[in-house]
């Protein structure tokens, strides 16, 4: 009720300025907008064709807007909640594509290191039979020079003996007597 009692007091108002232009002569010769006379059937119109219009506005274009402004609200409401959820799926994913990550670094890590063990056990082992070959390699090595030392002994005395044999024998057929040998010294 309060809503159409500012409308009609606007409207008396208007009624009440005008109502000593009504009063005046209709025949003048003036421009439309200037005809006084023609001021209350403006203002009747004016103010029907405004609360017609104010009418439709409040009844049907307004409960209209209304709507739809709570349909985009409620869309929005919606698209936010399923980018909030996806936005924690994504969250979530990441942070197990980093725990995975962590996981086959850990993995790597403890491969190369199970490799580095290996490999320093192998090189261990090699180094080991390598050590024992050159071992072996010098006890040959020393049994061969001490057998070649004993033999080469042997066949120096039986040189020996030979040479000792020749220089007696060439001695003897030279004809030198010890004696003879004192004399000439």
């Amino acid at each position: 009720m309060k809503r159409m009692d500012v409308p009609v007091a606007a409207l008396c108002g208007l009624l009440a300025l005008v109502s000593p232009a009504m009063a005046e002569e209709h025949g003048s010769k003036t421009l439309p907008q200037l005809d006084v006379a023609l001021y209350p059937s403006l203002l009747f119109w004016m103010v029907a064709s405004f609360l017609t219009l104010f009418a439709v506005m409040t009844f049907v274009g307004v409960p209209g807007i209304r709507q739809t402004l709570q349909k985009r609200q409620s869309l929005l409401e919606i698209d936010l909640e399923a980018a909030r959820r996806a936005s924690e799926e994504a969250a979530a994913v990441v942070k197990a594509y980093e725990a995975d990550l962590m996981d086959a670094r850990r993995k790597a890590q403890d491969t190369v290191s199970a490799i580095v063990v290996a490999a320093s056990h192998e090189a261990s082992v090699q180094n080991d039979q390598q050590e024992q070959d050159l071992r072996h390699r010098m006890i040959v090595a020393q049994e061969n020079i001490a057998q070649a030392k004993e033999e080469a002994l042997k066949e120096t005395q039986a040189h020996i003996n030979d040479l000792v044999q020749q220089v007696v024998a060439k001695v003897m057929h030279a004809g030198v007597s010890p004696a003879t040998d004192k004399g000439s010294a």
